[in-house]
C-alpha cells in the first residue's frame, strides 16, 4: 500500500467512485481499501439488501441475518457453474443477486 503506483491508483479509484454508485458486498469489500477512497461515494451493499429482502431476523445481533454470497445467489436463481471466492465469479453472482432484488420490488 505504500508504493507510489498504488497511491495513484487509489486516487483514480476515489475519483471514479465519486461519480457512480458502486455495488458490492460492502462489509467485505470495503475492508481492503483505505476509508478515504469511499468518502464521497454511496456504496450499495447487495448482501445487506438481500438480508433485508430475505427477512430472517437475528435476535442475537438485532438485525437481519446475513447469508453467504453463494447462498443468496443460489436462492435467487443463479445457476452458473463458477469457482466461488474468485473475483469474477463473485462479481457476477453479486450482480445477479442485485438484479433479482431490484426486479422483485
Amino acid at each position: 500500500m505504500d508504493s507510489p503506483w498504488f497511491s495513484r491508483l487509489l486516487i483514480l479509484l476515489e475519483k471514479c467512485l465519486s461519480i457512480c454508485r458502486p455495488l458490492g458486498c460492502a462489509a467485505f469489500d470495503l475492508q481492503f481499501f483505505p476509508s478515504y477512497v469511499f468518502r464521497n461515494s454511496q456504496v450499495r451493499c447487495a448482501m445487506l439488501r438481500y438480508a433485508e429482502w430475505n427477512g430472517e431476523w437475528n435476535d442475537y445481533y438485532g438485525n437481519y441475518r446475513w447469508h453467504k454470497l453463494h447462498v443468496a445467489a443460489e436462492a435467487t436463481g443463479f445457476a452458473e457453474d463458477v469457482e466461488w471466492h474468485r473475483a469474477l465469479a463473485d462479481t457476477i453472482a453479486c450482480r445477479h443477486v442485485w438484479r433479482h432484488l431490484v426486479q422483485s420490488r
